[in-house]
């Protein structure tokens, strides 16, 4: 999972504290809006139908700079071209398989217009955190014509399904290998 501040990653020591810490992080940005959106469900599902409703012909590209993440320690750039103006989203499957969040635009950066060309997100001020747990990650880069109502993305995302996006948009995919190599606790 990538949290989008600094602030936001802590590493627990038992697996049963580390559930009630994820919940109270992932609660506390949600409330002071962090993180717009987040679903429980099957994450890799609702990214595969957001990605195969994209219009091919809108031609969006997008790299993460490192295929393999190291917990607690790296973060993500996202290398991202658009092919024409319009507003940006970037939606998350997060490593455990279940969350489903819109992390950008986001408290500290909601200006989701672009022009095309060449851009590299995040901007200043915040990050894309490897926090955990260990496995594959996913990120959806959206571009659409329209501004999008974050709000109902928000709520779509909370009730578990699918946000409402234009009916024309492009989309690609970023994936990576989040990994714990902090060695067994002690």
């Amino acid at each position: 999972m990538i949290l989008t501040t600094a602030v936001l990653h802590a590493r627990p020591f038992h697996r049963q504290q580390g559930s009630v810490l994820v919940a109270v992080l992932l609660l506390t940005a949600a409330l002071t809006g962090l993180i717009v959106g987040v679903c429980r469900s099957d994450s890799r599902a609702m990214l595969a139908q957001v990605l195969a409703r994209a219009n091919p012909a809108w031609a969006v590209q997008a790299t993460g700079d490192k295929p393999i993440l190291h917990i607690g320690k790296d973060t993500l750039v996202l290398h991202i071209h658009t092919p024409r103006p319009g507003y940006l989203l970037v939606l998350q499957a997060n490593t455990d398989g279940h969350a489903f969040e819109l992390i950008f635009p986001n408290a500290l950066d909601e200006n989701a217009q672009v022009v095309s060309g060449d851009m590299v997100l995040p901007h200043k001020g915040w990050q894309f955190k490897a926090v955990g747990p260990a496995g594959a990650g996913e990120l959806l880069v959206v571009e659409q014509a329209k501004a999008p109502d974050v709000d109902a993305i928000r709520a779509a995302l909370a009730q578990g399904q699918l946000p409402t996006l234009d009916a024309d948009y492009g989309a690609t995919q970023v994936r990576w290998q989040e990994v714990d190599d902090s060695g067994p606790a002690k």
